[in-house]
């Protein structure tokens, strides 16, 4: 999906646009100029705002050079002649939300929830958003049962709230509160504010655990219901297309479908640690056929922020995340649960790269999912934030040399060099060991030997993309 920005003609004259400025910088109002074009009276003309700069042609596939940033912008449209001819709070660009003027051409900026690219704006015009209402307690852990009051922000006393039970996210359809909620089982519980011009509020979203004692972490996830379970598209199921022999191919769960969700960490001692919009994947490979399955949870600007900020793992300083992995072990989900987690944790005092973890309880929707490990997830950004180094300059690959970031061009050309040259020669490993940490390759094999791993192919490697950049395992 792009963004667009849309110029409307709201005159009797057509306008020539050629060398008017738009730009979501105002120190740099002519960031992007138009080319010669014309707009006629009462007419539309899209912008798309998508990175690509494109003049276009006959009106038509005009992009900027920039893209909007979802958390909101100033857009300014400005004459040849410098001064500022309109400009635009856009507020959250979310999802399936477009912001503009009501009516065409007027004062003021609305929300739509009907976007009409280069057409009249339509649909009611929402002016802001609902505040969130108010929940008389806290989500988190009660010896017995309790009851749980919702109440509007003081703001707007004729906020009508909608809440739901089973994880779903409250629509203009989900139940209307009414009278306290007597919670006596362990429960999420999200709820929401409706003002007739307004959006709705964000979702305040609470998970009580009702006589739960543990001494682990605690990761509660809530999502919809029919993103897991809906046979046609739910992550969790086997779907119309899955092969009957295991591990099921085709299923749902093998698609890399992403779901939204709701992510709350409580650490051991009951207190709340991180509570964020994400985005929800089944990982792994053959074990996402086992009844217990592991996620990989994700931080993207559409969710609300492209990171996770907490500190997931205490033995380590870092505390940004572009993702984390739920991961169930593995094959050795149904057996011992800590053997993945024993062998690399034996491994801090080298110079490999390894997951840190953390064990965590999951529960979805409220209900109790087993016993999990919290795993940084190798990716670009768990090199990048380990190492110091620029996610956007590493080659990372996998298996045999599978592309996850980067490319395979110096890992092929240093293959290629040691199966055409005899490594008993000095120069020849000499070269190599400029190429690849050697020492890092040994310990990696080493570790592979004593673990006896058999899944061999299930390996990621990386380089920093520079002329000292040496590949690491």
């Amino acid at each position: 999906l792009v963004d667009w920005i849309e110029i409307y003609n709201s005159g009797t004259t057509a306008i020539d646009l050629t060398g008017f400025g738009l730009s979501d910088q105002e120190e740099d109002p002519f960031r992007w100029e138009f080319p010669e074009i014309t707009i006629e009276p009462a007419s539309f003309l899209l912008v798309y705002a998508s990175g690509k700069d494109r003049s276009g042609n006959n009106n038509k596939n005009l992009h900027t050079n920039f893209k909007l940033n979802v958390s909101g912008e100033t857009v300014t449209l400005t004459a040849p002649t410098g001064g500022r001819v309109d400009a635009l709070v856009t507020g959250r660009l979310e999802e399936g939300l477009s912001a503009g003027r009501y009516p065409d051409g007027g004062e003021g900026r609305f929300f739509f929830t009907q976007p009409s690219p280069g057409k009249k704006n339509t649909g009611e015009p929402h002016s802001g958003k609902t505040p969130e209402p108010l929940f008389s307690m806290r989500g988190g852990f009660y010896d017995e049962s309790i009851v749980l009051t919702l109440a509007p922000n003081t703001q707007h006393q004729d906020t009508v709230i909608r809440y739901t039970l089973d994880g779903k996210e409250p629509t203009a359809t989900s139940a209307v509160y009414a009278a306290p909620l007597t919670i006596n089982k362990t429960t999420a519980v999200r709820a929401k504010g409706f003002v007739s011009g307004l959006l709705p509020s964000k979702p305040v979203n609470e998970t009580y655990f009702i006589d739960v004692d543990t001494e682990l972490t605690v990761v509660s996830i809530l999502m919809d219901p029919e993103d897991l379970w809906n046979t046609r598209s739910g992550i969790y199921v086997l779907g119309y297309n899955a092969a009957k022999e295991f591990p099921h191919l085709g299923a749902n769960y093998w698609q890399a479908w992403e779901k939204p969700i709701h992510l709350q960490l409580f650490e051991a001692n009951g207190r709340l640690g991180i509570s964020a919009d994400a985005g929800i994947r089944i990982a792994g490979q053959y074990s996402r056929a086992m009844p217990q399955k592991a996620f990989n949870i994700f931080a993207r600007d559409q969710y609300g922020s492209d990171v996770l900020e907490y500190p997931f793992f205490p033995e380590k300083t870092l505390t940004t995340q572009k993702a984390i992995t739920l991961r169930q072990s593995g094959q050795d989900g149904t057996m011992s649960k800590i053997r993945d987690t024993l062998m690399t944790s034996l491994l801090s005092d080298t110079d490999l790269d390894y997951q840190a973890y953390r064990p965590a309880i999951v529960y979805l929707n409220g209900q109790y999912w087993g016993l999990y490990n919290i795993r940084e997830r190798i990716n670009e950004h768990f090199i990048a934030y380990n190492h110091d180094v620029d996610p956007l300059k590493i080659d990372l690959l996998q298996g045999n040399k599978i592309v996850r970031a980067g490319d395979d061009k110096h890992y092929v050309a240093m293959r290629d060099f040691v199966a055409t040259h005899d490594m008993r020669q000095e120069e020849n490993y000499a070269y190599v060991q400029t190429q690849m940490d050697v020492e890092n390759f040994i310990d990696y094999w080493v570790a592979q030997v004593y673990f006896a791993n058999t899944d061999t192919s299930n390996i990621r490697f990386w380089r920093e993309k520079s002329n000292e950049g040496k590949w690491r395992w």
